[in-house]
């Protein structure tokens, strides 16, 4: 695994755990949010491992379905969910996803 891989992995954990620290004090928004970083830092630690990169989130989430999802490397219900769940949390914002 290359270090840029477990550097993203070990964010995407710690982001996780702020997201039930803040959920278990009643910070619903904090916590949406954390667990969305926790899944897009994730999602990068991923690609890292096939040295792919992006910044933008929707250059991310697009890859990883045309790499992932569409070739079946990933389950299309759960990953599916995952990735609508994103869209609506920033869907205002430079974040879409079309089924």
């Amino acid at each position: 695994m290359r270090d840029l891989t477990v550097y993203r992995l070990e964010i995407a954990r710690e982001r996780l755990e702020l997201s039930k620290m803040v959920l278990e004090k009643g910070y619903f928004r904090d916590s949406i949010n954390r667990s969305y970083y926790a899944i897009f830092s994730a999602a990068r630690a991923l690609l890292s491992e096939a040295y792919v990169d992006f910044k933008k989130h929707s250059a991310v989430i697009s890859y990883f379905r045309r790499e992932y999802v569409k070739t079946g490397k990933f389950d299309v219900k759960t990953s599916g969910g995952i990735l609508r769940g994103c869209a609506k949390i920033f869907g205002g914002g430079e974040l879409i996803v079309d089924d």
